[in-house]
């Protein structure tokens, strides 16, 4: 469908675009909120974790998975001796929301 839609020029609804897997979400009404409540769910997590995923989900494809296995297991390895680590099992432990500083 793609090369379709980019050969004919094809204008697609934004309620089209998302049953077609193209986009996420749309939002209707107060935008600039629904941007800052995402941008904040996101800010609010640990950043070397996401630095992390973001690596995978951009090279996985690229890779077998013997390659991504280990490439997984290397993150996870060094993930777990950081202090955000740290602070997300001490936070957990004390039913508190953590506190990440990207180390």
């Amino acid at each position: 469908m793609a090369k379709e839609w980019i050969v004919t020029g094809a204008v697609l609804t934004a309620y089209e675009a998302k049953s077609f897997g193209i986009i996420n979400r749309f939002v209707e009404g107060d935008v600039l909120h629904e941007a800052v409540t995402f941008a904040k769910q996101i800010g609010n997590g640990a950043p070397l974790s996401q630095k992390y995923v973001k690596y995978m989900l951009n090279h996985r494809k690229d890779a077998d998975w013997k390659t991504v296995l280990q490439h997984e297991i290397m993150i996870q390895t060094f993930l777990m001796q950081t202090d955000d680590h740290n602070e997300a099992v001490q936070a957990f432990f004390e039913k508190r929301s953590p506190v990440f500083i990207g180390r």
